[in-house]
């Protein structure tokens, strides 16, 4: 899994922000990975954009009217199910607070690597 690692590294390296426009206390990352959002026992297909340790960016749901600080499940095959809270939305997409330990978010991105190697093979 050094790849993953060294993948990680200069994922971080060019993201890097000047420290005055960065205002998270979670590097954030960027990625399009298929998601389902279930808000009161509805499911919703989306797409998650970014994602830190902190919580992610999801892609803007139409049909979803949700309020800050409403629970929701997120569900996707690299991340796995997630349980977050709405921090806010934008025309950006849904702010989404979730803690992912650590070792989740470097299993997912790890995860996230041998896909994309796999699919530059093909």
């Amino acid at each position: 899994m050094g790849g993953a690692v060294s993948f990680v590294n200069s994922a971080e390296k060019s993201m890097r922000q000047a420290p005055s426009e960065e205002r998270r206390r979670h590097e954030r990352f960027p990625v399009t990975v298929s998601a389902r959002v279930v808000y009161a026992a509805m499911p919703y297909r989306t797409e998650i954009l970014d994602v830190s340790t902190g919580g992610m960016l999801l892609a803007p749901i139409d049909a979803l009217t949700i309020s800050a600080r409403e629970s929701i499940n997120i569900e996707s095959p690299v991340f796995g199910r997630i349980e977050a809270i709405v921090v806010s939305q934008s025309e950006t997409g849904i702010h989404i607070a979730a803690d992912l330990s650590p070792m989740e978010f470097q299993d997912a991105i790890e995860r996230l690597f041998l896909l994309s190697r796999t699919w530059m093979l093909k």
